[in-house]
Parts: structure tokens; sequence; C-alpha cells
């Protein structure tokens, strides 16, 4: 009888963001009977803690991970943690090259070797799991995912890439994303590939008839916006763009699902946005869901604002529940979203306004997009043996 291969699934948490989603979705899709799969995360915390599936291992967490990769903020800290963030933040202004000098000068030296030893182990994002995975885990292979831009993302390539020279696979979620890594990388390259996130039509279509989101009205247009609330995902331009529709008279409310952190700056100041703008009547943050599909597919559109993008997990799964769509044009949208799929508008709250109002006002252009989007197959599973034949090597 041939054994399994022993994976482990390495990240940060299980917070509600869509690469999260889309390790639940392909830890799903492994065929048990091939693979033993162990997760471990640097900070066991999230949303999606309740999901993780039964077949899964979690791994226990040590308290020295915990004080690494959790925020010292309202907490007592350690003296070598608080040491460490103090000098990281005079040695750069700059976050991730911040979370690198912390790892190379502080958490390296902390943090003991993970036990056991695995066929394959994965880094399912890049930054400082990769930096854990290449460092402490014991493995025959190892290889990591990247799920956004690089450039956009301001990732520090001169912390990562001793890093990414041990690694004997690198992935990039979406074809432009690869041709930004290997433009950064272009001297590991031949280790680079493209697997694309896995989308599940079956589960995201049931899980979508499970509630009837109790904050719709039906007298209005539903606008939806599910994206972490950062100044990459372009709140604060929804934000200006629901103050303009507001003023135009359009009859609507634009919801927003998505974690923001108490006292970061960004939430604070799109607060402050929504008081300033006077939109709290149409302009909803109703923070995190642990199931938002009800939310997608009982909207009448969905909008991205971002400034960058990887492959938005978000736009597959609205396109799974037949939603026109209107995104911005940051760098990687091209991959996403098509003329048969909804639009893509500048970068500019005036731009976005002017696309969401123009296709709730053409009831014909939102039926032709939704029968468009109701007659294609958006599920991709069948990139599962690609996944396999990555793990495996």
């Amino acid at each position: 009888m041939t054994s399994k291969h022993r994976l482990l699934f390495v990240m940060s948490s299980m917070d509600n963001g869509g690469a999260e989603r889309a390790l639940l979705n392909l830890i799903e899709e492994l065929p048990e009977e091939e693979f033993d799969i162990d997760l471990f995360l640097l900070n066991p915390n999230g949303l999606f803690m309740d999901q993780i599936p039964a077949k899964v291992n979690l791994l226990q967490t040590p308290d020295v991970v915990r004080d690494c990769f959790t925020s010292i903020r309202g907490r007592r800290a350690k003296a070598w943690r608080v040491t460490a963030d103090a000098v990281s933040s005079v040695v750069s202004r700059d976050e991730e090259t911040r979370r690198g000098f912390r790892w190379k000068h502080f958490y390296s030296r902390a943090i003991d070797m993970l036990p056991g030893h695995y066929d394959t182990a994965i880094s399912f994002i890049n930054g400082q799991v990769l930096y854990f995975v290449d460092e402490k885990v014991k493995a025959d292979r190892k290889i990591v995912f990247y799920h956004g831009d690089y450039r956009s993302a301001h990732y520090s390539s001169k912390y990562e890439l001793p890093h990414l020279q041990r690694m004997d696979g690198i992935y990039a979620i979406s074809p432009e994303c690869l041709a930004i890594i290997r433009s950064v990388f272009p001297y590991i390259q031949v280790k680079m590939g493209y697997l694309p996130n896995i989308v599940s039509s079956k589960v995201i279509l049931s899980r979508a008839k499970e509630f009837y989101p109790p904050e719709y009205k039906s007298d209005e247009a539903i606008i939806l916006t599910v994206a972490r609330v950062t100044h990459e995902k372009g709140v604060d331009i929804a934000i200006q763009a629901a103050a303009e529709l507001k003023r135009r008279g359009l009859n609507f409310t634009w919801f927003e699902l998505g974690k923001g952190v108490a006292g970061d700056s960004e939430l604070n100041r799109c607060r402050g946005l929504i008081s300033e703008l006077g939109v709290a009547d149409v302009f909803k943050l109703l923070g995190p869901r642990e199931n938002p599909y009800p939310y997608i597919a009982n909207a009448d559109i969905v909008v991205q604002p971002s400034r960058f993008e990887g492959k938005s997990v978000v736009l597959d799964e609205s396109k799974i529940l037949s939603k026109p769509i209107v995104a911005t044009a940051y760098p990687t949208v091209a991959d996403q979203v098509s003329n048969d799929e909804g639009l893509v508008v500048d970068i500019d709250p005036v731009a976005l306004a002017n696309g969401i109002e123009s296709l709730v006002q053409d009831s014909p252009r939102i039926a032709e997009i939704t029968e468009h989007l109701r007659a294609t197959d958006y599920s991709n599973t069948c990139y599962i043996e690609d996944y396999k034949k990555a793990f495996i090597g």
C-alpha cells in the first residue's frame, strides 16, 4: 500500500482574507486518500478557524511564535519583542523591510525548529511565512505562493531573495503576478509557475443560500465591496465615490464587508471620511462576515475599488454568483474582468461613481452581464491535478 504524502501548510492566520479562503478551498479539494495534511498558523486566530476541515491536523503554535506574530497593541509584551519593534522602526519606515529585519535579527533566533519532517512544506503566502518555512521547517520539498502584485505591495526583495533561492517551487496565482515576480527575480524564474486559487462553485452556491442579509432593503440599489479596510483595497476611494453618487441622487446603499484593525490609521481615516462627507446613511462598514456569499448573491453589483491586487478571490466568487462587477484599473485587473463581466474604470472616485451609476441605471446591460456569468463555468477544480504535481515534485 502506497503511503500518503505528508503536507504542511503554513499561514499567518485564518483571518477573513482571500488567501485564507483560497487555502480552505484547496485543502477541501485535496484527496484525503493521497495526502496527510498538517496546518501551522503563526497567529492561530481569525474568523475562519472553525472552517478548517476535520481532515486537517492543526498544529499547536508555541508561545514564542505567538509573541512574534501577534500585535502588542493593548497587551503586555515581552521586553525583547518591544525591543525588536523599536529597533526595526528606526531601521526603516517601510513595514515589509521592518518585518524582514525583525525576522533576521530577532525572531529567527527566538523560534525553534518545528518538530517532525514533511514530504512538502507550503508557505501559502510570502513574507514572514516564507521566512518561517525556509528556516524552521524540515521538509524534502518547499514551495511558496504569491497572492499579490509584488511591486505594488512593496515587499522586501532584499530579505525575500535568500529564502526564495532555497525554495523548490515559486508559484503565483495569476499570469500578471507571475510576470511581475519573474521581472523582480529573473535569475530564479526557472523555479516559477502559475497556479490559480481554487474556486469551488458547488460550495459557494450552496453557502450563498444560507440566509438573506438583514441589512439589505429591496427598494434601493445594493452595492457591495468585500475587502479589508486597508490603503491598497481603496475603501477610501469607495467612500468618496459614494458621496458623489449621493450628490447625484442615486437611490442606493453601499455595504463594505471586511476587517479593519481597531486603532489602525486607515480604519480611523475611513470612519472620519464617512462622517466628513456625510455618507453614513448610504455607506456602511459592516465589518467581517464568516459567510459573505449571501451578501454577494443578493447584491446588485460588486465593486472592487483597489489600488492594487493580486488575483481577487472576491471577484472569482462574484462571477460564480453571477454578479456584475465594477473594478478599478489596478495593474492586474485584466486577468479577471472582461467586458462581458463588468466595467473597469480609472482609480478615481468620480470615475468609479460614473461606472457604478451607468451600470445601475442600465438594466439591459446588467441582464446581459448576468446571463453571460450564469452561462460560464468559473469553477477551476481541474487545477487540483497541477497542485498535486507541484506538491509531489
